[in-house]
């Protein structure tokens, strides 16, 4: 039997027991069938989440690990490596290898912990909303549930937001490519993004044309600037203004989203198309932001072939710069 086939086996023994033990504790604890089932919910999430990290995690450990390999049997020089220099060559590459592994398992860790740290707020509010429910402080009706179906929606998006961030820092993003009017692609997440800009009496605002189709995968663009354009809008203060600017430059688009908030200060910079970053945690909480668009939306551009950057001053504003091909790369 294949390695692969024991995991999957493994993995679904797993789900099982959890799918009894919750089931077992919801009978014997004597919940309410609604409460019994939002346990239920919870433990699955939960385990389902913790498999597909381990399994993130040594993925990219073998990978590292191949990839080093690959890399020295293929080097040309690999046997001068052997006779000139005698195994100093291979020790070399010996502790290359531990040390790619030594920042695989930082990734990993770290993963572990941004994971954690997401999960520990739905969880503590599931926790205590449960437990009020259960101790008679709070009524079980349909407000008491919804904060629990809130984060539980919070926790389902994490995972399929994981899920599309590792897939595409993997090259394993698949692109269903159409060509699209990517004027009216615009004009329509403009259109989308109209009523949030309203609530906030934010003038949102489509300038220039780029009369250009675009090979692209339609869902996934969508998915950029609707992000990039609703942060926008979010970290704008009321009667601010949010611009979106297109031109075409030969063979590729040029969009820049333009806005007059308060602006990043220069030194994170670099650092805010990382997973689970955030400028500030209370500012980005309070719009029920998870440090992860901003990492997907670059990740999304550059298996587009593109390129996104983005300049920004403190009290003035912020500019994100996207830079798409109109015709796929070869």
């Amino acid at each position: 039997m294949g390695r692969k086939r024991r995991d999957i086996i493994f993995y679904f023994i797993i789900v099982v027991l959890s799918l009894l033990v919750a089931f077992y504790i919801g009978r014997i604890s004597g919940l309410h069938p609604i409460l019994a089932t939002s346990f239920f919910i919870m433990l699955v999430i939960t385990v389902m989440l913790s498999i597909y990290l381990y399994i993130l995690w040594r993925e990219r450990l073998n990978t590292t690990v191949v990839d080093q390999i690959k890399a020295v049997a293929d080097n040309p020089n690999g046997i001068n490596i052997a006779t000139v220099d005698g195994y100093e060559g291979i020790i070399q590459s010996v502790r290359k290898l531990q040390r790619d592994l030594t920042e695989g398992e930082k990734l990993r860790n770290q993963m572990v912990a941004d994971v954690a740290h997401e999960l520990r707020t739905p969880i503590s509010i599931f926790k205590g909303q449960l437990e009020s429910i259960v101790e008679g402080a709070i009524p079980l009706t349909r407000e008491s549930l919804l904060p629990l179906l809130d984060e539980t929606s919070r926790m389902s998006k994490l995972i399929l937001d994981l899920r599309q961030l590792s897939l595409a820092e993997t090259g394993h993003l698949k692109l269903e490519r159409t060509w699209v009017h990517f004027d009216n692609m615009m004009e329509e997440i403009i259109s989308i993004l109209d009523v949030e800009a309203e609530e906030k009496e934010i003038r949102l605002k489509l300038v220039g044309a780029t009369n250009s189709e675009v090979y692209c995968d339609l869902a996934r663009l969508k998915q950029v600037f609707i992000n990039l354009i609703g942060n926008a809008i979010r970290y704008t203060a009321t009667n601010g203004n949010v611009e979106v600017h297109i031109k075409k430059l030969e063979d590729t688009v040029e969009i820049s989203i333009i806005d007059n908030g308060q602006g990043i200060p220069i030194e994170y910079l670099p650092y805010i198309f990382q997973r689970f970053y955030r400028i500030e945690e209370s500012r980005s909480r309070d719009y029920g932001g998870m440090g992860l668009g901003l990492a997907i939306a670059k990740e999304f551009v550059v298996a587009h072939g593109g390129e996104i950057t983005v300049d920004s001053e403190l009290e003035v504003g912020t500019t994100f710069l996207v830079q798409l091909p109109i015709f796929p790369l070869s």
